[in-house]
């Protein structure tokens, strides 16, 4: 598995908002803060924003007391969740992809399958378990 820039990016930012979850009350953040904070440009945390806000993850508020905050307790947050809206699919190849299975030319060997498979769950498997809180905690 590859993340793309922009899931970094919107993985960094969730660890900002999370911070910002345990120690300020889950206070609204400004864009601004968020990216200085993890050195985003603020025109692509922009735009992760809105894919993070589209799949209920952020709440974005506008105006002077406005910004961003995480809308669920950051305990309930998986990094799949966010890995799976930014990037898409963790399966290493669309064959055995759970949520958007494509056929490649991988099926015509039934073992490389399997073992793209197995290499499917185990990523699923960590990173499914792993949320926001237990990473803020683990620093």
């Amino acid at each position: 598995m590859k993340l793309t820039n922009r899931c970094q990016y919107a993985l960094l930012a969730m660890l900002t908002l999370t911070r910002a979850y345990k120690s300020d009350n889950n206070k609204f953040y400004t864009t601004k803060k968020v990216a200085q904070a993890n050195d985003i440009p603020q025109e692509f945390l922009e735009k992760i924003v809105a894919l993070l806000s589209n799949a209920g993850l952020v709440e974005s508020q506008k105006g002077a007391s406005g910004g961003l905050r995480l809308i669920k307790d950051p305990a309930r947050i998986s990094i799949a969740e966010i890995v799976r809206e930014i990037d898409g699919p963790l399966a290493p190849i669309s064959c055995v992809s759970k949520y958007k299975y494509e056929s490649c030319p991988l099926e015509k060997s039934k073992s490389l399958t399997y073992l793209f498979k197995r290499i499917r769950n185990i990523q699923y498997k960590i990173l499914s378990k792993t949320t926001l809180a237990d990473l803020v905690e683990t620093k």
